[in-house]
């Protein structure tokens, strides 16, 4: 097999189960089957492409971070002296659960973090494979992930004209209520993080026109679907986005009044839905302050990953309870920290400083842009909400970290500021930091 036809090989199978994993991972509660079902090929594809570029290098940042993930978890399982892990965790005096023998576990539901580390070990293996594999054939997943997007937004679009409510139905096990998605505010969060991708592929591949109509589908379905956060955060990283554009030559001025035009559009709708439906979160201020308390009560161990639906009505008030209970902290940051300890704070405050030195790193480089202000976009979504336990959007962020970590490059995303006349070869390796 030659180096070439090896390289769109390893495009094929991981883009494959990409497409798979978008398109039908659009559910977020625990145990459900199909999500592992694509953790299964997730680990079959990805470990084949790794063994078979195992002589490949890759940032160590990329390494350290998976393999960091999968030892916090992995360590929740351990059996550790039960009188030792008793005075750490200050949930045990709530429960009425029992604990035997001289060993346990960290974890309160051995069941539910065995959930948690298969989904961090199948998605770290993404990153790792994706990292590895050509730049060229890395970045040529992009359209396939722009592909998964349209899938879900086409449904979407059939469920909005169908009916004056949203249309729901039940495939595959799981009740779908926004394109192929369970939850609108995660289908909200996998089209505004394909905007600033799909405009840097498509301003790469000198097709504005595609993009624009993209664009408008885009921010179509976002003002139809009813996310309050979706509709502000597509409409602020459609404004950064252009960045992408302006950041180069100058534009024509029919291509500036065009995107003003589209923004003012757009911002009009912003504002009718605002009005329409306010900004108050209640529900969310009352589950943030609840798991601050449960995380100062076991900051040191946590209470075990995927963990917080068993945990949380331990230091829920009577006066608090808005349903019947609360699946998620709707603060993934707080939640994680929740389930594990103060490692998992830790883990979460190396992977920001290692995140903003890249963006210094790759500053100029429009494709890494775009990958660092979509995963900035999904991280500050994260704040009021959980679209990361969603197998779909914990893809397509693997798909952007890898880009955005990725060593090798093309010298066209090196040098933005190069003449037109300049013989820019695509095809033409770098590393990291820009060296020849």
């Amino acid at each position: 097999m030659s180096e070439q036809t090896r390289q769109k090989s390893d495009k094929l199978l991981i883009g494959a189960v990409l497409l798979f994993g978008i398109a039908v991972g659009g559910n977020s509660a625990p145990s459900y089957y199909l999500d592992g079902v694509v953790q299964l090929l997730l680990v079959l594809t990805s470990g084949f492409v790794i063994w078979y570029n195992n002589d490949t290098p890759l940032d160590r940042r990329v390494t350290l971070f998976v393999l960091a993930v999968t030892f916090v978890v992995a360590m929740q399982l351990i059996p550790l002296p039960a009188q030792w892990l008793d005075s750490l965790q200050g949930i045990l005096a709530e429960l009425t659960i029992d604990f035997y023998g001289q060993t346990r576990p960290i974890s309160l539901n051995i069941g539910r973090t065995l959930e948690a580390l298969a989904w961090v070990l199948s998605l770290g293996l993404l990153l790792v494979a994706i990292s590895k594999i050509d730049f060229e054939q890395a970045y040529g997943l992009v359209p396939v992930f722009l592909v998964g997007v349209l899938c879900h937004m086409v449904a979407g679009l059939v469920q909005y004209s169908s009916a004056s409510t949203q249309v729901t139905e039940t495939i595959l096990g799981f009740t779908f209520r926004a394109g192929m998605f369970a939850n609108s505010n995660h289908f909200s969060a996998l089209i505004f993080i394909s905007i600033p991708v799909a405009f840097a592929y498509f301003y790469d591949r000198r097709r504005l026109l595609l993009f624009l109509l993209y664009l408008i589908a885009a921010l179509l379905v976002l003002l139809a679907v009813g996310s309050r956060a979706g509709v502000m955060i597509g409409f602020a990283v459609t404004i950064l986005s252009a960045l992408i554009i302006f950041r180069r030559n100058a534009l024509s001025t029919a291509s500036v009044l065009i995107g003003a035009t589209l923004i003012g559009i757009y911002a009009i709708g912003l504002w009718a839905r605002i009005a329409q439906e306010g900004l108050e979160q209640g529900a969310r201020e009352v589950f943030a302050r609840t798991t601050l308390d449960g995380i100062w009560d076991n900051l040191v161990l946590g209470v075990g990953y995927g963990n917080f639906v068993h945990a949380y009505p331990s230091y829920e008030r009577t006066e608090d309870i808005v349903r019947y209970y609360a699946n998620h902290a709707h603060n993934d940051f707080l939640e994680l920290v929740f389930e594990g300890g103060i490692a998992a704070a830790i883990l979460i405050a190396l992977f920001l400083i290692a995140f903003f030195k890249r963006i210094i790193e790759t500053v100029h480089w429009p494709l890494h842009y775009a990958c660092a202000l979509s995963i900035l976009f999904l991280l500050l979504h994260s704040l009021v909400d959980y679209p990361l336990r969603t197998m779909a959007i914990s893809i397509s962020f693997c798909l952007m970290l890898a880009l955005l970590f990725h060593r090798g490059m093309q010298r066209d995303e090196v040098m933005p500021e190069s003449s037109e006349d300049e013989d820019l070869s695509p095809s033409e390796p770098i590393d990291s930091h820009g060296q020849l």
